[in-house]
């Protein structure tokens, strides 16, 4: 973990390591109509431009979304072509040119919500993640005050809170008792090229606690504490 002092860098996320976070997004089935949607579209096989994927893989990677860049750009071709098709059929139907006009603008607002949602969704998850972020440190100091090590401090915010934290927080304890990993850090180190683009502060405090688990000087901890005060 990286010294008290030092500023928390904002890494650009290695391509492994963005196919780290999809496949955990993966491991589960998808849900709600747009996830089906994207689920079913992938077969379609669209990719997206080179200038768009790589924004497109972290709006994906970050908003939880169980779908795949590549799904998402399928789905919104799709109801952008269902779209206009209904709307080409209803004009000669009705012979009313006017209506197609009018109707020019709906299949193209659908495809840039249907393409946009993740961006959204990931906007949202941050700022969830950031009043989450706040209860989980605030109980992580609580418990280490009381003398209790970092890691059985995390066992026991997974289970009390409900979040994407917690979520990770559950999967980290797991790993460890499966022997992923080695220790606390070898997880944390994972998991935090995550953490760093939800919330930098929640990673910049969380390296603090960690810290001040493991200072046995109890004047230098004391000090600790204060900056973890500080830093809320």
């Amino acid at each position: 973990m990286g010294k008290p002092s030092q500023e928390v860098e904002k890494p650009k996320i290695s391509p492994e390591y963005m196919e780290f976070l999809l496949a955990e997004i993966r491991a589960r089935k998808p849900t709600g109509i747009y996830e089906r949607l994207c689920k079913f579209a992938e077969r379609l096989k669209l990719s997206p431009p080179k200038q768009f994927a790589e924004k497109l893989n972290y709006d994906v990677a970050y908003s939880s979304l169980n779908v795949s860049p590549q799904g998402v750009y399928s789905a919104s071709f799709l109801v952008l072509f269902v779209l206009s098709f209904v709307c080409f059929l209803f004009t000669f139907l009705f012979f009313d040119f006017r209506l197609l006009f009018a109707s020019i603008p709906l299949p193209l607002l659908v495809f840039w919500y249907l393409y946009s949602y993740p961006g959204r969704k990931a906007k949202e998850m941050k700022k969830k993640i950031e009043e989450e972020s706040k209860e989980v440190l605030g109980r992580i100091a609580t418990l280490l005050k009381s003398g209790i090590s970092f890691e059985r401090a995390m066992t026991i915010v997974a289970k009390e809170s409900r979040g994407l934290i917690s979520e990770d927080f559950n999967k980290i304890i797991w790993n460890l008792q499966q022997g992923t990993y080695r220790n606390v850090d070898e997880a944390l180190n994972i998991y935090r090229q995550k953490w760093l683009w939800w919330n930098e502060k929640f990673v910049r405090v969380l390296d603090l606690l960690r810290d001040v688990s493991a200072e046995k000087n109890p004047k230098v901890k004391e000090e600790l504490f204060k900056k973890v005060v500080e830093s809320f």
